[in-house]
């Protein structure tokens, strides 16, 4: 029963974030525009704030959960397994966010590597070195590394 509740979840999660639309009235945008998102004003807010949060890597955080693994009889197995997946997603998140940032910076006004992408690409420019190519290829690595821990 709760493996078809967290299946739910999921769904609902795709398609709330899948039917995403900018100009949906939402806790960061006021209008008075008719909500297309498909779970409605609730479902507008979550992923305006997703968007927020990650900006376009949000579209890949319901396949993300839906890798996670199932449990079993062996505890240990199960939590080495979650563990690895966790450090895994949060490198896929974290270096998507950045990539997508340095990619798609200029797009339509709006942070495309959400507020991550952005923290951690002021940050490399600040602290560590400014040149951009060097940057892509660090998270490029870093997304390759974190893709294979995730869907291990």
């Amino acid at each position: 029963m709760l493996n078809f509740i967290y299946k739910l979840f999921i769904l609902y999660l795709f398609l709330i974030i899948f039917s995403y639309n900018y100009n949906d009235s939402s806790l960061l945008t006021f209008n008075n525009n008719k909500i297309l998102n498909f779970g409605g004003k609730i479902g507008s807010n979550i992923s305006d704030i997703l968007f927020l949060i990650f900006g376009f890597p949000m579209y890949i955080i319901p396949l993300i959960l839906f890798f996670y693994p199932k449990y079993n009889n062996n505890k240990f197995d199960f939590f080495y397994k979650l563990l690895i997946k966790i450090f895994g997603n949060i490198l896929l998140l974290i270096s998507s966010c950045l990539l997508s940032e340095i990619l798609f910076s200029s797009y339509n006004k709006i942070r495309s590597g959400g507020i991550i992408g952005y923290m951690i690409l002021d940050l490399h420019k600040k602290y560590y070195f400014n040149n951009i190519f060097y940057i892509s290829e660090l998270y490029i690595i870093l997304l390759i590394i974190s893709i294979k821990l995730t869907f291990k």
